[in-house]
């Protein structure tokens, strides 16, 4: 899954929420199976931000994997990458 926030602009210490995702009611049993299923493999996903200031200084980090590392640009991938885990 990919998106972009092009041409937001951030106010220093302000944040932006990457990903969210409500717990569905019981009265919605196969959204809350799958919410389920995705919330017990959270520690398996792979997520990856790039971001840039209004100086065009842009930056790449991926969730869990240290800090940010300084990148010359942003790109979105040629195609979403989405797998199943592995066990």
């Amino acid at each position: 899954m990919t998106g972009t926030l092009d041409g937001t602009v951030l106010p220093a210490r302000e944040t932006c929420t990457g990903l969210y995702w409500a717990r569905p009611s019981e009265k919605a049993p196969a959204q809350l199976a799958l919410w389920q299923l995705a919330n017990q493999a959270r520690g398996q996903l792979q997520i990856e931000f790039c971001y840039c200031s209004v100086f065009d200084e842009c930056w790449q980090e991926r969730f869990g994997a240290g800090p940010a590392r300084p990148v010359p640009r942003c790109e979105a991938p040629a195609a979403p990458a989405a797998s199943a885990p592995t066990p």
